[in-house]
C-alpha cells in the first residue's frame, strides 16, 4: 500500500490530468472579438449568444480541437439569421 506521500501525489497528478483535459475557451474570446467588427448590434448579441453556447460545448468535451470548435463557432454565426447581410 503507497504511503501518504505518494498517495498525495497520485492525487494531485490525477487533478492536474483532469484540468489539462477541459479546453482553454480564451480562443473563442477573441474569435468572437474579431466577429463582432462592423457588425449590427443584433448580430453582436447573437454572436454573445453564440459565444456562451460554444464556451460550454467545449467545457464539455463536444469539440477535440480548438480548430474545430472555432469552425463550428463560424460556421453558427453565418448561419445566425441576425448577421446575414
Amino acid at each position: 500500500m503507497p504511503d501518504k506521500r505518494s498517495q498525495a501525489f497520485i492525487y494531485i497528478a490525477g487533478i492536474l490530468l483532469a484540468s489539462n483535459q477541459i479546453m482553454n475557451t480564451g480562443f473563442l474570446d477573441r474569435l468572437a472579438h474579431q466577429l463582432r467588427i462592423g457588425k449590427t448590434p443584433g448580430c453582436r448579441r447573437a454572436i454573445n449568444r453564440i459565444l456562451e453556447k460554444m464556451k460550454k460545448r467545449c467545457e464539455d468535451g463536444e469539440y477535440k480541437t480548438p480548430m474545430a470548435a472555432e469552425s463550428a463557432f463560424r460556421e453558427s454565426v453565418e448561419n445566425e439569421p441576425a448577421c446575414r447581410h
